[in-house]
This record gives C-alpha cells, sequence and structure tokens, in this order.
C-alpha cells in the first residue's frame, strides 16, 4: 500500500509541474514588441493600498493632534 500510494504522489507531482508548460495564453511568436503590455498587472491593487494607508495616516494624526507627541 505505502508503495502505491508513494507511485500516486510522483504521478500527481509531475502531473502539477507539466500541466502549466502546455497551457498557455499566447503563442510564442517574434511579433511580441507589437503586443502591449497591460498597465494593469497589480498595480492597481498597489495604487488601492497605497491609498488606505495615506487615509489611515492621516486619520491617526488627526486623532492625536490634541496629544504633544507627532503621530508619524
Amino acid at each position: 500500500m505505502n508503495q502505491k500510494k508513494k507511485i500516486l504522489q510522483f504521478a500527481l507531482i509531475m502531473l502539477m509541474l507539466c500541466v502549466p508548460m502546455l497551457l498557455r495564453a499566447q503563442d510564442f511568436d517574434d511579433n511580441t514588441l507589437d503586443n502591449p503590455v497591460p498597465f494593469d498587472g497589480g498595480v492597481s491593487c498597489l495604487v488601492g493600498a497605497a491609498v488606505l494607508y495615506g487615509l489611515k495616516k492621516a486619520h491617526s494624526r488627526k486623532k492625536n493632534a490634541g496629544d504633544d507627541t507627532i503621530a508619524l
């Protein structure tokens, strides 16, 4: 039983490693310079996180305005 389990695990690992190589969104050709790169590759998440961080900092500074300490 242990031998079958090891063979099955090995087969599943090999399947998980090989299948993504076969699944391609685009063809690999020489005209890759003509295709524009999309701007939104996670940049919108970074901008949203920066906005939320700035709002948090502004809120903490407003909250601590009455104190003698400076919130950074």
